[in-house]
């Protein structure tokens, strides 16, 4: 039964478990490096979609202006 159950939870019975690592950074280092890297994304899409939404307004306005 012990073998069955090994077979299921893992794909070598007689492998044994990978080994413990020990990070020496904290949870708040990861988080906050994950904040930055998604902040960085947003504003990078911000930045390359800006001056196609800028050019969009000003033809609104001019062509708003000229009817």
């Amino acid at each position: 039964m012990r073998y069955i159950f090994a077979c299921i939870i893992q794909t070598d019975p007689y492998q044994s478990s990978q080994p413990v690592t020990i990070d020496s950074s904290s949870i708040w280092h990861h988080m906050s490096d994950a904040l930055y890297q998604s902040l960085y994304r947003v504003l990078s899409l911000l930045i390359a979609i800006l001056p196609g939404i800028l050019a969009f307004f000003i033809a609104l306005v001019v062509f708003t202006v000229l009817v």
